[in-house]
């Protein structure tokens, strides 16, 4: 049996190491992310989702049809809450996706 690394993970990287970044989204979500150019993550992403620049080549996971859509470029640095109801049915419920 395969042994887990001891609690190390890609986002422990530096800017300068981040290469790109790779965002997921489903078949229900995909239109709305392309539509508004917005990827998401869960909160507990914030910390890599911060490291973040202008320019970052993005890629876009499809869990639905497990495709991997891109390349994107960052429009501007990772950040918290930049459509709050992003991803909701009906928009009035805060997002479970603020990173």
């Amino acid at each position: 049996m395969a042994q887990r690394r001891a609690n190390t993970s890609c986002r422990n990287l530096t800017k300068s190491q981040l290469g790109g970044v790779i965002f997921g989204c489903t078949k229900n979500t995909i239109r709305e992310c392309m539509s508004k150019q917005l990827f998401g993550l869960p909160y507990n992403h914030i910390t890599y989702v911060q490291k973040i620049d202008v320019g970052l080549p993005l890629f876009l996971f499809n869990y639905s049809d497990r495709k991997l859509h891109g390349i994107f470029e960052a429009a501007g640095p990772g950040q918290m809450n930049v459509d709050p109801y992003a991803w909701t049915s009906n928009g009035s419920e805060r997002t479970s996706y603020p990173a």
